[in-house]
């Protein structure tokens, strides 16, 4: 998976159009290509362009939720590294946050009256360790002398020892978070591998006809790789099914300057071990969380970042988070 990006560009009085790049999080590079191509209030966006990249399914779930404005246009796909023909058009400010999954975005850019605007969208699930351990296995390993390119990489995993293996068993306790591969990786990446997993069942449900989709449902182990820093993390799920639920508008975006990569490396760690911290209670065996639990949990993490960041989260967020910033700030 690459370092995803959503950029929302304003073309009217509370008109956006929301356009996709497959790797403008990385290093916040699009700050740049993005201010460079400002031509007053405007954006040139048919002036960027980059390498081929492939839109992923997450721009129709917002479409089908039913929650779009009626005069939302959902668009098509281009190849540039911003895709300069938008996801939707028409897209009112209050609604811009809400177009794009949070375990699958690294960064959100605003662009709107000559300016650019950096957030870090955080995915308010708690941190659940309880899936992958009841339903996954992760093989970590050392990128080394495996080959860059991830499909040539999965092909070499099977010839090659893993550094360590997560399992049903590693996870148990709570010794897992004494071992820094285990700990950075469940910290780290937790948001890529569900969506990774989730993404690799949409894209299989994709490839097959509604028979091969049953055989789908029916086969014993589900693998994807994830390349993180050094290393390849390779998931193996037992199930045909989401190990999360869908993340769509699950979250709020936290303020940043402008190209401050150390500030957003601090904001994605701080938020992560919130997430670890209030997803603790349940992971406990024999415990499975319910609805109501996973809602308070949620409540609470969105309460221990508005302590951590009372003045960055945005009230663009969707709702009802963003709406409870509004009042917090009219309160101030």
């Amino acid at each position: 998976m690459s370092h995803r990006a959503i950029i929302a560009v304003k073309q009217a009085q509370n008109s956006y159009n929301i356009h996709f790049s497959p790797n403008g999080a990385q290093n916040l590079q699009l700050t740049d290509i993005l201010l460079d191509n400002l031509r007053g209030n405007d954006l040139d966006i048919q002036s960027i362009a980059g390498g081929d990249s492939k839109l992923p399914k997450q721009a129709e779930q917002w479409a089908k939720t039913g929650r779009s404005k009626s005069n939302v246009v959902m668009g098509t796909i281009d190849n540039n590294m911003i895709e300069t023909t938008p996801w939707f058009t028409g897209v009112p400010l209050e609604q811009v946050s809400e177009t794009f999954e949070y375990d699958n975005i690294e960064a959100f850019f605003l662009v709107r009256n000559g300016n650019v605007e950096t957030y870090f969208p955080v995915w308010l699930e708690p941190n659940v360790v309880r899936p992958f351990r009841e339903h996954s296995t992760i093989e970590v390993y050392t990128r080394g002398k495996l080959s860059k390119d991830v499909e040539d990489a999965f092909n070499e995993l099977e010839e090659t020892d893993p550094q360590r293996v997560i399992d049903s068993e590693t996870l148990a306790g709570t010794e897992w978070t004494e071992d820094t591969i285990t700990w950075d990786v469940i910290l780290r990446n937790h948001e890529a591998l569900t969506a990774l997993q989730r993404n690799t069942l949409e894209n299989l449900n994709e490839k097959f006809d509604e028979i091969d989709r049953e055989d789908i449902k029916e086969r014993d182990e589900l693998e994807c790789v994830l390349q993180s820093g050094g290393r390849y993390i390779k998931l193996k799920t037992d199930q045909a099914e989401p190990i999360l639920p869908n993340s769509l508008a699950r979250g709020v975006l936290i303020k940043i300057d402008n190209n401050d990569t150390i500030e957003y490396s601090n904001v994605r760690d701080a938020a992560n071990e919130e997430r670890m911290k209030t997803g603790t209670r349940l992971n406990k065996p024999k415990q499975k969380p319910t609805e109501e639990d996973l809602s308070e949990e949620a409540s609470t993490l969105f309460r221990n970042l508005l302590k951590r960041y009372p003045d960055q989260i945005s009230p663009l967020s969707p709702k009802p988070f963003g709406q409870l910033i509004k009042k917090v700030n009219k309160i101030r």
